[in-house]
């Protein structure tokens, strides 16, 4: 990873709404990535570090437009299309993230090998703590991939490859649901010992 001296940031996280999405003029982006410098967009919903690499390929997927508009935002898992959410119905979903980097009427999804850090504030349900959720990339059609995710300083951390709809799951809650025994799996009474098999008291020694 840069250190804070090889990245360019834009912090901003002072202000009073709610920041979704963020255009960026893509000389800009040029100029970060020619300097071989990560690119960190800090809001209060997240933490985003492009590397140069990525950068260089947003750049360059985007032509001869002059702007990109980079968008993160919490979303409500409805939103979610019939096949995702069917695939996510044994998860135990906290969140959902939906990114995208849009230049014109097109988006940018592929890095070209580049990555993306990202860093989402994340307050634990009671009872659980960081390390029991994880992140899943949820492709449009129900596929899913768990992203390596890490928990410190408050924030679940995750690198991607490329942007999409990103789910945040409590895998510790999943895989409780998951293994309750199935009531209708309990020994069938009907097999405990017919009472009728006991010895028949009459077969006691003649007194």
């Amino acid at each position: 990873a840069a250190g804070q001296e090889d990245t360019a940031v834009l912090d901003l996280t002072e202000y009073s709404e709610e920041v979704t999405d963020v255009e960026l003029p893509v000389a800009a982006l040029e100029a970060v990535a020619e300097a071989e410098k990560d690119l960190q967009i800090a809001t209060k919903d997240a933490t985003v570090t492009f590397d140069a690499k990525a950068l260089e390929a947003i750049a360059e997927a985007a032509g001869n437009e002059n702007e990109v508009s980079i968008v993160l935002e919490k979303i409500d898992a409805k939103e979610l299309n019939d096949k995702q959410q069917k695939a996510l119905k044994d998860k135990k979903v906290a969140g959902v993230i939906s990114a995208s980097i849009m230049c014109g009427d097109e988006y940018i999804a592929d890095f070209n090998g580049g990555s993306v850090t990202v860093e989402i504030p994340f307050t634990p349900e009671e009872g659980y703590k960081g390390n029991d959720y994880k992140i899943y990339y949820v492709a449009d059609d129900g596929t899913i991939e768990s992203v390596p995710t890490k928990y410190a300083d408050g924030k679940l951390i995750v690198t991607l490859s490329h942007f999409s709809e990103y789910v945040i799951v409590n895998e510790a809650a999943s895989n409780t649901e998951a293994t309750k025994p199935d009531e209708t799996t309990k020994p069938d009474e009907t097999t405990k010992p017919d009472e009728t098999t006991k010895p028949d008291e009459t077969t006691k020694p003649d007194e």
